[in-house]
């Protein structure tokens, strides 16, 4: 659709009908939209903290539990991320497997299938943004190059 004249501001190059196929043509694929990923993390996330936690006993007793306050937070802000500010949600996805792992995640995920979900969910989701980051950049590169000097 056409703009008026009056509304191009003088000196826009135009955009021909090429230049606008091969910027659509980077468009990311649809498995990496962000709300399959949202999805498979929150639903992960879920599973994994309505198992059962160990009981507290008076040989080991439960204390405050910072480090899981923190990745609560972080599990909580990255799905956002993940819409939002996918670089923002790498790192998220980087802390949240660190959490997992000092949790003992990764050895219960060799038995468990809910265990084993969060990790697979986070891979997922990291394949997603980086796919979705790497076609940003070159769909902005098609414009600055459609767009001239």
């Amino acid at each position: 659709m056409p703009l008026p004249a009056e509304h191009i501001p003088p000196g826009t190059a135009d955009w021909r009908t090429p230049d606008a196929e091969r910027w659509l043509a980077a468009v990311p694929a649809r498995w990496a939209h962000p709300l399959w990923a949202v999805l498979a993390l929150v639903v992960s996330m879920f599973w994994y903290m309505g198992e059962a936690l160990d009981p507290c006993t008076s040989a080991e007793p439960c204390g405050t539990d910072w480090s899981g306050l923190g990745m609560t937070v972080v599990l909580v802000v990255t799905p956002y991320w993940v819409w939002r500010q996918p670089r923002l949600a790498l790192v998220g996805l980087a802390a949240g497997l660190v959490g997992f792992a000092e949790d003992g995640g990764f050895t219960a995920s060799f038995g468990e299938p809910y265990a084993l979900a969060y990790p697979v969910a986070a891979a997922f989701t990291t394949a997603g943004i980086v796919h979705r980051l790497t076609l940003a950049g070159r769909q902005r590169a098609l414009a600055l190059e459609a767009a001239g000097p």
